[in-house]
Order: C-alpha cells, then structure tokens, then sequence
C-alpha cells in the first residue's frame, strides 16, 4: 500500500541526510556554468547561441544526471547503511519512489533551474552586446526552448532518461564502484549488439566492409538496408516509451527483493 504521508517523510529523511552534498553539488554545477558561459562570451565575441547552449545542457545533464543516479542508492548497497535503510518505516515502493523522484524528477528540475538562472541574463547580455549586429544580419540570439518546433530539442530527454535508467539500476546492481561498473557494462552490450548486427549483415550482403547501426541499417558501398517503416515505428515506440520504465520497474524489484 503506497502511504502518500509516508513517502512525504522519507524524502524529507533524505533531505536532512543529504542536503550539505546537494547543495554542494548545486554550487559546483553553477559555478562551472558561470565559467563556461563566461569563457564562451569572450571567445564568441558575445554571442550565447542556442546550439551552444544546447550542447553544455546536454552534456551536463547527462554527466552530471548519470553520476548523481549511481550515488542515490549507495545506501542500499552498503551493507551496515543499506540495513538500516530496509529497516525504515515504509514499503519497499514507498522507499524505492523516494529516491526515485529525487534521481528522476528532481535533479532535471533543479538542473534545469541552475541552467536557465544563468543561462537568461547571459543571453540578455548577449543580445544587448550584439544589438546592431543582430539588426543587421536579422538575426537573433534567444534562450534554449526546448520545444521549438523547427529543432525539436526535447527528444533529447528520450535518451536521458534510457541511460539514466540504466545507471540507477545499476546503482542497485552494483556493490561498489557503481558509476564506472555501469557504464562499463553499457558500453560492452552496445559493442555486442554492433557485432550481432555486422554478423547479420555479413550473411545477407556476404561482404565484410559493412557499417552496422543495431536495429537500424546496414550499409555497404552504395547499397544500403533497412528495416521497414512499420517494424522502425514499433522499435522506436517501444525505445522511447517502454524500455525506461522497464529498467525502473527491474529496479523497484532489485529494491523488493533485497527488503524480503
């Protein structure tokens, strides 16, 4: 039975428990935000384009998502720590959705909000600096919008929350050394998948100099093979909207299974 007043303690229990590191870490995301931002105003002459911006969310948001994922559970997987953690009042989903909202939810909230509390007068700055120049070229520097229609920027929190997925089952998975375990093994299932596709493609095509995408295409000279639209639609269906929750509701189990 999920206990809504219950869930609301843990995640306060959390907070107290954690709150020095996480503000911690909130200050060195700003602080290194600060300093790129400011790097890229002298070295672009002023402009903060959008691409730019895109390309340090990005990149932040996956490093940075990736690795506070891998330490939201370390209580769990120590031993003296992860007893007391299965000894708390709540059931096993009440205590898996705590830390859940925390690495899921939370953290692309409060991510964003750094970024953007940066990123907003940084770009008014940029507009003021480069007023004429802008007028001129018609042209315009504008705050990252996710949900611009023509570059359709919010496709990448499909993968993110894949990959972060991933490294919170791993966090559960994995005893010690969670982060580096975890990306290891992501890395080695992707290279088996490339080699699983270039053998297949091998058969078909019978040649050995073959780009292989896993689930994707086969290219090969000039010929190229891909699977049909309607198979690419169902794979992509299930990429987006089904594989993530899988990998949470395997972790939810992982945290179950420990409890009994």
């Amino acid at each position: 039975m999920l206990s809504f007043k219950r869930l609301g303690l843990l995640l306060r229990k959390h907070w107290i428990e954690n709150y020095r590191i996480y503000l911690m870490g909130m200050g060195i995301i700003a602080g290194f935000t600060i300093l790129i931002f400011l790097l890229v105003f002298y070295t672009e002459d002023g402009k903060i384009e959008d691409i730019f911006q895109m390309g340090y969310y990005s990149a932040g948001l996956f490093l940075c998502g990736t690795i506070f994922t891998s330490y939201i559970f370390n209580d769990f997987s120590q031993k003296p720590k992860g007893i007391l953690f299965l000894t708390l009042p709540g059931s096993s989903l009440e205590k898996f959705l705590s830390l859940w909202l925390y690495a899921t939810i939370g953290f692309v909230i409060v991510y964003s909000l750094i970024f953007y509390a940066i990123a907003i007068p940084f770009v008014k700055v940029s507009q003021s600096y480069n007023a004429d120049e802008l007028v001129r070229h018609d042209s315009r520097i504008q705050v990252l919008n996710f949900f611009q229609s023509e570059k359709e920027f919010y496709y990448l929190f499909f993968p993110y929350f894949f990959i972060q997925a991933a490294f919170l089952l791993g966090s559960v998975w994995f005893e010690r050394f969670s982060f580096i375990k975890t990306a290891i093994s992501g890395l080695l299932i992707v290279a088996l998948f490339t080699f699983v596709n270039y053998i297949i493609g091998r058969i078909l095509i019978g040649e050995e100099s073959i780009t292989a995408i896993p689930f994707h295409l086969l290219r090969h000279s000039y010929i190229t093979a891909r699977l049909p639209e309607s198979i690419m639609s169902v794979i992509e269906f299930i990429a987006k909207y089904c594989v993530t929750p899988f990998l949470w509701f395997i972790t939810y189990l992982k945290v179950a299974e420990k409890e009994l």
